[in-house]
């Protein structure tokens, strides 16, 4: 279901590449995967519009209306296709020039790395995108980007040579370990 602040992940689509494709519900890959994902306000705020639209698709396909529990539904309220949903996805990137065409699979590993890289903890942020542990999302998913290795070697320069004139310091900070 979705409410106004998180929607739940209960079921997933799958496809299945033949002579056209086929999508197939079924349950998520993993227990972790059966989530509650929350939303800014900002994405709230996408959720109604787009709750209105379904309401008025509603209305619109009166008995015909089946409704199967999709936020993102047909004009009739069964499952959106893979192959519509892309169609609509590729057509609103053709509307938006100075957006890159990327895959679908590409936003959410941007997810991921922005989160990650405005501090967002990684076990939260394993959590909202369902992985079992953090590693995987920070192995596989985590993107580094040029600006973090900028800071971080901003960052690493004052470790062992640091201003030795405010510090009072005339050697380089060493730990040495007994053993």
């Amino acid at each position: 279901g979705f409410g106004p602040s998180a929607f739940n992940i209960e079921r997933t689509i799958s496809t299945a590449e033949g002579r056209s494709t086929r999508d197939r519900v079924g349950v998520p890959k993993t227990p972790s995967s059966i989530r509650k994902v929350p939303l800014t306000e900002a994405a709230q705020a996408a959720v109604e519009r787009w709750l209105a639209t379904r309401e008025q698709m509603r209305l619109e396909a009166g008995n015909a209306w089946q409704d199967g529990g999709w936020l993102y539904c047909n004009t009739l309220g069964g499952l959106w296709s893979y192959d519509n949903a892309r169609r609509d996805y590729l057509l609103s990137l053709k509307q938006a020039p100075d957006v890159p065409r990327i895959r679908t699979h590409d936003l959410r590993v941007t997810f991921i790395s922005l989160a990650l890289q405005r501090g967002a903890k990684p076990e939260v942020v394993a959590k909202i995108v369902g992985h079992s542990s953090p590693s995987i999302t920070l192995n596989i998913y985590r993107e580094v980007y040029q600006d973090e290795m900028d800071d971080t070697r901003a960052l690493l320069a004052g470790l062992v040579f640091h201003d030795q004139a405010s510090l009072g310091v005339t050697h380089p900070r060493v730990l040495v370990r007994a053993g």
